[in-house]
């Protein structure tokens, strides 16, 4: 509800200010949402995918001689390699 209030007085203010409708906000708000959602999904996908389903296709290996992870942050990945 908090949240709710701020962003109608934040159009309000938009709205008085720049002359921007708030049909016009909610519209550039949407698409704010959907391109963030989409590169999210996007980013996860492409971070787990490849590492869980093809781990013998080099992605693992990238990880492991990145030098990011100390010795025992090895073992996961290892683990994940046996798979």
């Amino acid at each position: 509800m908090i949240w709710a209030t701020a962003w109608s007085f934040d159009c309000l203010k938009q709205w008085l200010e720049k002359g921007l409708h708030p049909k016009q906000a909610i519209k550039a708000q949407f698409s704010v949402w959907i391109s963030s959602i989409s590169l999210s999904l996007a980013w996860v996908y492409q971070g787990l995918i490849p590492k869980l389903l093809y781990p013998a296709t080099g992605e693992i290996e990238i990880l492991v001689h990145s030098g990011l992870f100390g010795g025992e942050g090895t073992n996961g990945l290892e683990f994940i390699r046996v798979r």
